[in-house]
């Protein structure tokens, strides 16, 4: 699977053979090679190549950035360190910017770790300020050999910790009447009263009738949006009141509940579809699995108006439920979604 990352006006794509050419010209400006510690000045097209061999997917990503159909840099993190060259005709345009906050998305959401690091020569003011608007905060100073500048430079270092990018990238996704945002003590009380209504309560897992308080706190507390998967967001009417919940699981499995008041008018559906949509921009998906009780037709409606498909049957609980019952399953693939 590529693993292509895009943003508002620029793509990632993944090192490729077919790139050594642009890599070779980029590296042959000495603007470029002397913000640098590892790479030779000029490049030696045999180190090029074997630089553009790719990551393991387990170690980060790496690739060319385009704007267009344009070549104008190669930017990459591996093992959670961030770094990116640009053509310096594309320099003070903003895409630096829009590179390394793609880039540290990319990494928190992908892989597991608590921060992400950079590095920048003392004598590279525009990238410092780069660091600066992504929230990265220095740390220290080191020195480090530049094979360009055949010296040794100070580097400032950097980190970004996930719980700061979390604070300044909070979820929120908005349609035309509901908002998807993240859920807090605020909501405690509404989310008992609603998960704890006896028509909703069965149809879920955890609730129970009523569902107490202190239990509803545990519950939003453990999936609290973290980067990755297995969060929680609460569905709010546009003008503020929380209508109910949507979620998914570290096992991709989709999630959610309406208050009885809101049924039947197409908000679960249109909470749904957004949700998907962002969860499939934000994360390696290739398929997301749902699933409803044999007495839940309606939410059956709704998976398939997004476009999941009926995979079978299977056993599912509930809290609210004296013994397992039966549940429909379903699937719903990348493909899928990008047709509706």
């Amino acid at each position: 699977m590529a693993r292509d990352i895009e943003t508002e006006r620029l793509k990632i794509i993944e090192n490729d053979p077919a790139h050594i050419d642009h890599i070779m010209a980029l590296m042959s400006f000495w603007e470029v090679a002397k913000n640098t510690g590892t790479w030779i000045y000029p490049p030696d097209r045999d180190e090029v190549i074997e630089r553009m061999q790719k990551l393991k997917a387990d170690k980060g990503i790496a690739g060319c950035v385009f704007a267009g159909n344009e070549f104008i840099g190669t930017a990459g993190l591996k093992e959670a360190t961030l770094w990116y060259l640009l053509h310096p005709d594309h320099w003070a345009k903003g895409y630096a910017s829009e590179v390394a906050k793609a880039l540290i998305a990319y990494g928190f959401q992908r892989y597991g770790w608590d921060m992400i690091y950079a590095g920048v020569w003392d004598d590279n003011p525009a990238s410092l300020s780069v660091l600066a608007k992504c929230g990265m905060k220095q740390i220290g100073t080191a020195r480090y050999w530049s094979r360009a500048r055949s010296a040794p430079v100070t580097s400032c270092e950097h980190v970004l910790t996930r719980s700061e990018w979390l604070l300044n990238n909070p979820i929120r996704i908005d349609t035309p009447r509901v908002v998807l945002r993240g859920l807090n003590a605020d909501q405690v009380t509404d989310i008992a009263r609603i998960g704890g209504d006896q028509k909703v309560a069965p149809m879920i897992m955890h609730a129970t009738v009523p569902w107490l308080v202190h239990d509803a706190v545990a519950w939003i507390e453990a999936s609290a949006y973290n980067g990755q998967l297995g969060y929680r967001l609460g569905i709010f009417k546009t003008d503020g009141p929380l209508m109910g919940c949507i979620g998914i699981g570290p096992d991709k499995r989709l999630m959610y509940f309406l208050d009885p008041s809101y049924w039947g008018q197409g908000y679960a559906t249109e909470a749904v579809r957004a949700f998907l949509k962002d969860c499939y921009g934000r994360f390696d998906l290739e398929e997301v699995i749902a699933d409803h009780f044999h007495d839940n037709p309606a939410s059956g409606r709704v998976l398939r108006k997004v476009g999941f498909e009926y995979t079978g049957r299977a056993l599912g609980q509930s809290a609210a439920r004296e013994k397992k019952e039966e549940v429909c399953e379903y699937s719903l693939s990348r493909a899928t979604l990008r047709a509706l």
